[in-house]
């Protein structure tokens, strides 16, 4: 499973707001060894605006519910939830079953 979390962050707070994402993973990962990708989308929108995103790939070693508590626990303690712009949403996607071959 894959987690993706969105979120909106102003450009003039960039600067402060990146670390503490870097450092909520850094939780992540010494709690749990989930280790997660941080993006942002290129430009921001016209209120100088930017989208940030966090990948994480669960895959069999966390549980979902022990993986919300500790990215709840983890946002708590790093500092980012300052700089939010609205909402963080998680998104949660998994892969397609292998087609069965026609015999």
């Amino acid at each position: 499973m894959r987690l993706y979390v969105y979120y909106r962050v102003a450009t003039r707070d960039a600067h402060a707001a990146a670390p503490c994402a870097l450092r909520l993973q850094a939780l992540l990962a010494a709690g749990l060894g989930v280790s997660g990708e941080l993006l942002r989308r290129q430009q921001p929108d016209e209120a100088g605006i930017q989208t940030w995103m966090e990948v994480y790939e669960l895959g069999m070693r966390v549980e979902v519910q022990e993986f919300d508590r500790a990215l709840a626990e983890a946002l708590a303690g790093s500092g980012l939830a300052a700089y939010l712009q609205g909402d963080r949403h998680i998104e949660r996607f998994v892969a397609f079953p292998s087609p069965s071959v026609p015999a």
